[in-house]
């Protein structure tokens, strides 16, 4: 259903605003008038108010456009005139909370898009074209033929399950498993039993005649499986339950009681026995969880990477904090269906221009909502689990989630949905390129016939987005930063013939190292650097915060690196580091850090920038550091500025508008001045730098006198360039 103000739009084309010409034929509404009519429409059961109150109440208090923006423009570079300035922005005074956009697609009459937007509507005040806004929703609005164009689909009507562990739902993955096996080209992985790669350790379920389950742990070596084996993606929480330990491993091979077990173990139990197969691996049962003995943790974690490549299927416990609370949700089917709306077809300059023709809307944020979003799925060892299981089974909020190679599916779309192949770019490309426990040379994206020629720079961007998303999540143990992408890293590894170092690659270091932690710091941040040593700070690994890599497109790298040296903590080469230095060159130049007061618009938000030293001989331009730490303590580098520890060495550049450049540079403080040796402070940006240089290079803002240049502190020195020593 949808609520009045929704129809409005959709067939009524009512509080219309703004349009525009583009690519797409685009009209703009006003939408909800305030959070309380948005708030009331999605508890009545709007489909898209629904999905909108849920983004907009998530949303932080302070999130504005410029927010936004500051961020894909450290994210992607800018050109100049894209730059934000504080006179730029016009309010048209309007009173809506949300606004909505109706677009139809530039070459297809038959697809459109509904987008809502939180925030005030801004005009540029020069082009006098729509600004930014906090997209909350978006939708996909498909032409229906006449013969499908009544009613909703959906779970509802007569026996529709109330659960998402109901036999409704676990005859969906049953479908869904044997359609893959059977008939996904990019999935089937043949396999004799002489091939076959088992655990360790596994669980084997047994029913007796009363159809209660027996599981016992076997070891693979001494008593060979037969058959598939299923694995278990979980979060553990703080619930207190029996593991495997040296204390129980003799009680587990005899028989494990399943009123030992948590519920979210047991119902994966009955799962994996349901759909055919009798073997289960979950780490805590399956791997020695001595706390005084870590040997046996040690090497499984390294066999992480076929764990869940071999396995058959993946269940995952997508919404559920702990082990009490199981698979299973309830639900209620009526609110699961896909919407049909007539829609107005006026104005769009279609054939059918001034009808109305029946669309079926879907949300586009469907799979990044319910499977990406979920708490499972923002764990960084689920990160991995999720990129190597051949196929998952995603038991959310209120239905069950399908992920192979080839398709995504759910219970409401039990054929799949284009808006569910929309999401998780990199996991799902990486999937594509992923079979049979290796990477391929072809990718077949989304069908058998979408075929990409191999190409390693492809798989080198795609690993630097798969370190974006993964930066993102959450370890309970900090020291796991590199150890739980490992299995990921060895994949990668072997295909490429790289050589791994601390989450980057040797071969592309100079692009690698541009990494930035790219939020705005407030007031209330405070410093807080850890304690545990993961990786040396010029890794991505060193920092606890999200990161971005620089878009190798129009950008030239500039560093040159000269050596590198990691010192790991472990035999894998993939895991544990102990240390790690690298030797780079490049022009050096001293700086002091300064914090200052962000836009007016974005009340309590602070800015370090880069106050290049007095004795340079150019124009000093704007740049803005992004710290490895966060902190809004403007003593924080007092004493370094004093005592002359913090440098600039240029890393990348952009051509901009006339002799303009786009500059990063690492940031740095010295640390053994006698012995040219470095630690990353952060990455700066600047927009634009002036000045051609050579013709083909900007000019370095931090251009000190020859006799200045030759006493910093580095490695060695020769014709302007520095080489020096970074840990």
């Amino acid at each position: 259903m949808f609520c009045d103000v929704c129809l409005g739009v959709l067939q009524r084309h009512e509080n219309r605003q703004i349009e525009r010409q583009s690519e797409q034929r685009t009209m703009s509404f006003g939408h909800h008038r305030n959070r309380s009519d948005l708030m009331l429409a999605a508890e009545s059961g709007c489909y898209v108010c629904v999905v909108v109150w849920r983004t907009v109440s998530e949303l932080p208090p302070a999130f504005l456009y410029t927010e936004k923006m500051e961020e894909e423009l450290i994210r992607h570079g800018c050109k100049q005139d894209t730059l934000p300035n504080e006179d730029i922005l016009v309010n048209l005074g309007d009173n809506c909370y949300t606004h909505a956009e109706l677009c139809r697609h530039r070459s297809r009459s038959d697809y459109f898009e509904l987008r809502i937007r939180y925030g005030q509507w801004n005009l540029h005040r020069t082009t006098r074209t729509p600004g930014e806004q906090v997209l909350v929703g978006q939708f996909s609005l498909s032409r229906l033929a006449a013969s499908d164009a009544t009613g909703d689909l959906g779970l509802s009507g007569s026996g529709a399950s109330q659960d998402t562990l109901s036999e409704q739902a676990l005859q969906h993955a049953e479908r869904w498993l044997k359609n893959c096996c059977d008939s996904h080209a990019t999935c089937s992985d043949e396999k004799t039993m002489a091939d076959m790669w088992y655990p360790t350790r596994l669980l084997y379920i047994d029913s007796a005649k009363d159809e209660r389950y027996r599981v016992r742990l076997i070891h693979t070596a001494q008593e060979r499986p037969t058959g598939n084996y299923f694995t278990l993606s979980h979060t553990w929480g703080r619930l207190q339950f029996k593991q495997l330990t040296r204390d129980t491993i003799l009680e587990f091979t005899r028989g494990i009681p399943l009123s030992d077990l948590p519920t979210t173990f047991y119902e994966a139990i009955f799962v994996t026995k349901r759909l055919g197969v009798q073997h289960l691996w979950i780490d805590s049962l399956c791997i020695m969880q001595d706390k005084d003995d870590l040997s046996d943790w040690s090497h499984e974690a390294s066999l992480m990477h076929k764990v869940y490549s071999h396995s058959h299927c993946n269940i995952s416990a997508s919404v559920s904090v702990d082990g009490s609370q199981g698979l299973s949700r309830k639900r209620d089917p009526a609110k699961l269906y896909r919407p049909r709306v007539s829609l107005n077809m006026d104005g769009f300059d279609t054939d059918v221009d001034g009808e109305y023709l029946n669309h079926e809307l879907s949300d586009n944020w469907l799979w990044e909502n319910r499977v990406t979003g979920n708490h499972l799925n923002k764990r960084g060892w689920v990160f991995q689990e999720r990129l190597l299981a051949p196929r998952i089974l995603h038991f959310s909020h209120d239905q069950v989630f399908w992920e192979c190679r080839e398709t995504r599916a759910c219970e409401v779309y039990p054929g799949g949905h284009h808006s569910l192949r929309r999401a998780d770019c990199p996991i799902a490309k990486f999937k594509s390129y992923f079979r049979g426990g290796t990477l391929t040379e072809l990718s077949t994206s989304h069908s058998a016939t979408d075929l990409e020629p191999y190409n390693k720079e492809d798989y080198h961007n795609l690993w630097r987005r798969m370190v974006e998303s993964y930066s993102s999540t959450q370890l309970t143990n900090p020291l796991d930063k590199l150890v739980a992408l490992s299995g990921v890293a060895k994949v990668v590894s072997t295909f490429l013939g790289a050589t791994y170092v601390a989450g980057m690659w040797r071969e592309t270091l100079a692009e690698d190292l541009c990494w930035s932690n790219p939020v705005h710091v407030t007031t209330e941040t405070t410093w807080s650097y850890s304690s545990l040593y993961r990786a040396p700070t010029w890794s991505w690994a060193s920092t606890d915060y999200s990161v971005v890599f620089l878009r190798a497109q129009d950008t030239r790298f500039t560093l040159d690196v000269k050596d590198v040296c990691v010192q790991y903590g472990t035999n894998d080469t993939t895991g544990l580091v102990a240390g790690g230095w690298i030797d780079v060159a490049g022009p050096l130049g001293p700086i002091t850090l300064s914090l200052k007061k962000g836009q007016d618009n974005l009340p309590g938000h602070v800015l370090w920038r880069i106050d290049i030293d007095k004795t340079c001989t150019e124009p000093q331009p704007d740049f803005i550091v992004m710290l490895n730490v966060r902190t809004s303590d403007s003593r924080r580098f007092e004493h370094d500025n004093v005592a002359g520890r913090l440098f600039f060495m240029p890393c990348a550049t952009r051509r901009g508008m006339g002799s303009n450049f786009g500059m990063n540079a690492l940031v740095l403080r010295v640390v053994e001045p006698d012995g040219g040796i470095f630690e990353r402070v952060g990455m700066a940006y600047a927009l634009r730098v002036g000045g051609l240089g050579d013709g083909q290079n900007p000019r370095v803002p931090t251009d000190v006198d020859e006799e200045i240049k030759a006493r910093l502190p580095c490695l060695r020195y020769e014709n302007g360039i520095h080489t020096i020593r970074i840990i």
